[in-house]
């Protein structure tokens, strides 16, 4: 997961494809510390992250879950494919799961949901999230095809991962995105917060000096209708841990809307703007837009 979080922004920047292949290091399947369901979800995120493919256990005594898992046609045809795109994250549900997408050569699409919990439970996804009306599917772990879907779900273990590849793809009308952007810095900064020059952020300053156990940034006046919001950050962390004992390459934060009971979140290391799928729950309905203030430290 560290070095998952570390390649992120490498795909979001679009540094990785011919010529410069990430080398995410050696694959760990079939070596001891993982259960065979995060083997297999490791090698469909370096599958899919485009890394180079380097086997680091024995191969005369690896276990069959192990190399069906090193021999999975599917996916290695997703690492090798001619045009290069690792998939990108399209959003982050905290303590739950990943979902990963990215283009392919012929037109397909490579799809990774990567369960982040800790029991077995179904996990699911609507294609529309990723402006798809429908299509074919192929799980690559079953090796199963569906022709003519709107989404898909299936069970998996602690840790697992379930891998698609999209095809006859139908595309949903595209929506002009309606996005407003609240300057950081225009907020209340509490706590020993700050703000700081930032020659590459939008007004040449950002909000800083926000900790876990100190600092706070409240922005207030923010209008919504919807019993749920999604929340874009544009934010900076380019603190990478090479080390498995330098954390997971992600910033933590906490945010509270209206007071109430604060989210977890964690933003990876930056390459775009990221979105923070968590659900803003409200404290009050009504049908027409409200002032509302969200808290993030």
């Amino acid at each position: 997961m560290r070095i998952m979080n570390q390649a992120i922004h490498v795909n979001a920047k679009n540094l990785s494809g011919p010529g410069r292949w990430s080398d995410m290091d050696m694959l760990e399947v079939g070596n001891p510390g993982m259960t065979i369901d995060e083997q297999a979800s490791h090698f469909a995120i370096w599958s899919m992250f485009k890394s180079t493919l380097m086997v680091s256990t024995h191969i005369s005594t690896v276990s069959r879950a192990a190399r069906d898992i090193l021999l999975n046609e599917d996916l290695i045809s997703i690492n090798q494919d001619p045009a290069g795109l690792p998939v990108e994250l399209v959003q982050r549900f905290m303590a739950d799961h990943d979902v990963f997408a990215g283009e392919l050569e012929n037109g397909d699409r490579a799809v990774l949901l990567l369960d982040q919990s800790n029991s077995t439970r179904t996990l699911s996804i609507d294609f529309a999230s990723l402006g798809v009306a429908s299509a074919t599917v192929k799980d690559l772990w079953s090796g199963q095809t569906n022709e003519s879907l709107t989404s898909y779900s299936q069970q998996v273990s602690p840790h697992g991962s379930l891998p698609l590849r999209l095809s006859d793809i139908k595309l949903l009308p595209k929506e002009p995105a309606n996005i407003t952007w609240i300057q950081a810095e225009s907020g209340l900064l509490e706590d020993g917060a700050d703000v700081q020059e930032c020659s590459g952020c939008s007004g040449l300053a950002k909000a800083g000096s926000i900790y876990s156990d100190r600092g706070s940034l409240t922005l207030s006046g923010i209008k919504v209708s919807n019993t749920t919001q999604d929340v874009l950050f544009d934010y900076i962390n380019c603190e990478i841990g090479y080390l498995a004992d330098q954390g997971p390459n992600v910033r933590k934060a906490a945010i509270s809307v209206n007071s109430g009971v604060a989210q977890a979140v964690e933003f990876p290391l930056t390459g775009k703007f990221f979105t923070a799928c968590f659900f803003l729950q409200r404290v009050h309905r009504s049908e027409t837009p409200t002032d509302d203030h969200v808290t993030c430290w």
